[in-house]
């Protein structure tokens, strides 16, 4: 049987919106910094010295994007909609 959750409040519904747009512009985001790595040449005889810069850029980038992420991720776990008590979870399972 499926459950039924009961309907988010209006910060709950804020803050998955927040989550679910901010999901949309890490991807957007993801995208830029892939263009505009691949753009880079590396300097002749520097391939791996340009391939190491590339990954530290681009986890300095991703990284404070994740955290981020995740901050939103809990705000809108944390404000979803939950049953009164134990009894309305047994009566649906």
């Amino acid at each position: 049987m499926k459950q039924i959750n009961p309907p988010r409040k209006a910060l709950g519904i804020v803050a998955l919106w927040v989550f679910r747009a901010y999901c949309l512009f890490f991807i957007v985001e993801g995208f830029r910094v892939f263009q505009a790595v691949r753009d880079i040449h590396p300097a002749p005889g520097d391939e791996l010295a340009t391939d190491v810069g590339l990954a530290v850029g681009g986890a300095i980038v991703f990284i404070p994007l994740l955290l981020i992420g995740a901050l939103l991720f809990l705000f809108s776990w944390m404000t979803r909609g939950k049953p009164k008590n134990d009894t309305a979870v047994n009566e649906v399972q």
